[in-house]
């Protein structure tokens, strides 16, 4: 309002200014201007911010369970860190930006290399995502067990016959007992 007859007004921006994700910074020029030329000029500033962290609904919520290979499974063990434990992009709600996965998960744990023990290792891994604003998701414990479940191979000398002897009869027995061995594979 003025006192002057002739008020106008005018509406300016300024270029965004980016901070991060989808957020920014946007200010505007308010100016009113009478027929007697007083002016007054008013900034006024919107800011989009994002503080709200991203969500996970895994769409599966099964244990990854991977076969025991007899090498320590290394590199099924980081498939399953690079795969995100199994969890999808589209498990993922974030309104804001971009996101990236991370996992609590220091390889510390030993596994028994050769399935010696009674095997069934599992670990318990924790995954997450972190937007383009440092907002963290909660974190999802994924499963993923090792488990032997592979019955061993025998194999066995063919069938023999062995003349009655006592004097060889005992080093042939040997023998053919030693011929036979097992393997896990």
């Amino acid at each position: 309002s003025d006192n002057c007859p002739g008020l106008t007004t005018s509406l300016d921006s300024f270029p965004d200014i980016n901070t991060c994700g989808n957020t920014f910074v946007r200010t505007f020029e308010f100016t009113a201007t009478d027929a007697c030329g007083n002016e007054t000029v008013v900034l006024s500033t919107i800011t989009i911010e994002d503080t709200t962290p991203p969500t996970i609904t895994p769409s599966n919520t099964d244990p990854t369970i991977i076969e025991c290979n007899g090498s320590g499974n290394s590199s099924d063990i980081q498939a399953f860190l690079n795969n995100n434990g199994g969890l999808l992009d589209s498990d993922v709600a974030e309104a804001c930006g971009s996101f990236m996965w991370d996992y609590n998960f220091d390889g510390s744990s030993v596994l028994d290399p050769a399935c010696t023990d009674d095997i069934n290792e599992t670990f318990t891994i924790s995954f997450f995502v972190v937007d383009e604003c440092g907002n963290a998701s909660a974190p999802i414990d994924r499963i993923l067990q090792i488990t032997d479940t592979t019955d061993p191979t025998l194999v066995v000398p063919s069938d023999i016959t062995i003349e009655c002897n006592p004097s060889n009869q005992a080093t042939a027995i040997a023998h053919f007992l030693n011929s036979a061995f097992t393997s896990h594979v």
